[in-house]
């Protein structure tokens, strides 16, 4: 027992000088310095003539994740030859990058001048704005053969109430869609034009006002006879018609007609005199429909 309490005032007090240096040295020395970060991870990125004559732009030691803009040829040449750009192989078999595109840097990359025979033929891309209502599509492009572009964005073309959906080389879109960014190679003039999608209409459009005539014909079988009702609604931003529903009060069921404009003439329904109906109206296209408006409640009499 004693052996034991001895152990325990032993430990006791290992412990506490333990802690006690540990203080006093804060006390007098401050805290322990922390461990410097590492150093940065850097990597090379060289160019190489691939054949040239003449000395590629310099040698740049970047750190990693660092984006570089590939730079022009500098001071090379190669006789009877076009300068197009650079490529991690030295055959050309990857990506061929242009003269200022942006590369993130994450491993040492050795760039090789790519070379093309100047006899070369050359086609011409143009893009097409395709009905857009405004705007301007992206400038033409002079490509040697084989060689590949970037698909561009839209430029400032803007279609009212469809959005812009990649090129097509046909304009009804029957061929193959090229998104922005994707890469095409050129081998003959080529025309691609914008590809519009439409978007659900946006808004629910709000009846505004009825008139109606009396039909000179009148059905013997009363109390039925034909009216001609107008009715009037606003516009909704990309609708392609308008869905009209009529039903009289306390009745379920809807006749229902479609517009593709503002207004419509319901026209040649037998509705009965002195009673309400209650109408309806909504937005639609190929991509979706608009919510219902508000029903709006009307009264068929003799004297309208």
């Amino acid at each position: 027992m004693k052996k034991q309490i001895f152990n325990f005032i032993l430990l006791t007090i290992i412990v506490f000088a333990f802690f006690a240096c540990e203080e006093m040295a804060t006390l007098f020395h401050g805290e322990k310095p922390t461990e410097p970060p590492p150093p940065p991870v850097t990597y090379t990125v060289t160019y190489n003539a691939n054949g040239a004559n003449g000395t590629p732009p310099e040698v740049q030691i970047v750190n990693n994740d660092a984006v570089i803009i590939l730079p022009d040829k500098g001071g090379m040449s190669s006789t009877g030859n076009i300068f197009l750009g650079w490529n991690e192989s030295s055959s050309g078999g990857g990506t061929t990058y242009s003269v200022g595109t942006s590369v993130t840097v994450t491993r040492n990359m050795v760039f090789y001048a790519q070379w093309l025979d100047g006899n070369t033929p050359q086609w011409t891309v143009t893009f097409d704005r395709n009905g857009a209502t405004s705007g301007s599509p992206p400038p033409s492009q002079t490509v040697y053969s084989g060689m590949p572009i970037i698909i561009p964005n839209q430029g400032t073309l803007v279609y009212s109430g469809k959005i812009f959906g990649g090129w097509n080389t046909n304009a009804n879109g029957s061929e193959t869609n090229y998104a922005e960014g994707a890469s095409y190679t050129v081998n003959e003039n080529v025309s691609f034009y914008a590809q519009w999608k439409s978007v659900a209409p946006h808004g629910i459009p709000n009846i505004t006002n009825y008139s109606s005539l009396v039909d000179q014909s009148i059905w013997n079988e009363a109390p039925f006879t034909y009216f001609y009702f107008y009715l009037y609604y606003t516009s909704v931003e990309g609708a392609d018609l308008y869905r009209i529903q009529l039903r009289r009060s306390g009745f379920s069921g809807y006749i229902e007609m479609t517009s593709n404009t503002t207004s419509i003439c319901l026209n040649n329904w037998d509705v009965s005199l002195n009673v309400t109906y209650l109408v309806k109206v909504r937005a639609e296209n190929d991509a979706g429909v608009s919510g219902w408006s508000q029903e709006f409640t009307l009264r068929v009499n003799k004297n309208m």
